[in-house]
């Protein structure tokens, strides 16, 4: 499974607040958090279902207002394996 998405915060993140940008439920969720980092949180599961990890990549680069930046996860479930990045760079 592959996320892409442009960002463009037109204001930083108060202190304490959140924002989703994508939110699938308990499956995964794109936010952005007081410090501007991009968090991606995710669950991978077995081909029965069952829950085998839950995980939250952090990127390291912070978001700056009024800039466009690219933010894309990869996720591979066979081979348990999920990488942020932010404008192309793996974070």
């Amino acid at each position: 499974m592959t996320i892409s998405v442009w960002l463009k915060p037109e204001t930083l993140v108060d202190a304490g607040d959140t924002w989703v940008v994508v939110d699938k439920g308990t499956n995964y969720s794109l936010t952005i958090d007081q410090n501007e980092l991009v968090n991606f949180d995710f669950t991978m599961e077995n081909v029965v279902g069952a829950t085998v990890q839950t995980e939250t990549l952090i990127s390291t680069t912070a978001l700056a207002a009024g800039e466009w930046t690219h933010v894309a996860v990869s996720v591979d479930t066979i081979k348990d394996i999920a990488v942020l990045y932010i404008d192309g760079v793996a974070e």
